[in-house]
């Protein structure tokens, strides 16, 4: 009982510590139309060099708002958003059988 105790503890293990991706960065970007202005939020990040990731999660204020294929591209244009309050992001990059990454983070206001 031991072996499979502690096996199962190196495979959870192993499987939290997927490379997360680095360089995140935003700006802010308005579209203006007659009636109104789209303001976004772009979001952008150097993709993970572990072979296993598949995709990456981005999160608005700790909710999941999109999700990007491995193959890029490395963006994410998050539309209508106000100008309070701020907006946290984290991207996370995420391996087969979901698996996460350490987020990284970037504030926009």
């Amino acid at each position: 009982d031991m072996n499979t105790e502690s096996e199962e503890t190196n495979i959870f293990a192993s499987a939290t510590f997927v490379t997360p991706p680095s360089n995140i960065t935003g700006r802010i970007c308005r579209n203006r139309f007659a009636s109104q202005t789209d303001r976004i939020h772009i979001i952008s990040w150097t993709p993970s060099n572990d072979p296993l990731v598949v995709s990456y999660n981005i999160r608005r204020n700790g909710v999941l708002i999109g999700n990007i294929p491995s193959n890029g591209a490395f963006i994410f244009y998050d539309h209508d958003r106000c100008k309070k309050p701020a907006d946290v992001y984290t991207v996370t990059a995420v391996i087969a059988g979901g698996a996460e990454s350490d987020p990284i983070t970037i504030r926009l206001k």
